[in-house]
């Protein structure tokens, strides 16, 4: 998520980014937990089928990753800087978030 709310980020970056993301997630645990990245998604069927054993992996899970990824942004990617733009670039003065893809010769 911080690829959509870091100023640093390029706007364009941010659907792709989550999406590819989201894409390998489901094709790597999809064979071990059925795709089921949403933690709704697994309770649903444990409720019904009445078979919690695995459960607590979702709900553990979620708020672990959750504390790991807060800390890795905020003491690891969130001390970085953001890269310099080259002289003579047109989007030079735009901050991050406000530039295009496109390079310097297309603009």
């Amino acid at each position: 998520m911080a690829v959509a709310t870091d100023s640093r980020v390029p706007a364009a970056l941010a659907a792709p980014s989550i999406g590819f993301a989201l894409v390998a997630a489901v094709l790597i645990g999809g064979g071990i937990t059925g795709g089921a990245v949403n933690p709704d998604r697994a309770l649903g069927p444990a409720i019904m089928s009445g078979t919690y054993t695995s459960l607590w992996v979702y709900v553990i899970a979620d708020i672990l990753g959750g504390i790991v990824a807060a800390l890795l942004y905020t003491h690891v990617v969130g001390k970085a800087t953001a890269p310099t733009m080259a002289a003579g670039d047109p989007q030079a003065a735009r901050p991050a978030g406000d530039r295009d893809l496109a390079s310097a010769d297309t603009t």
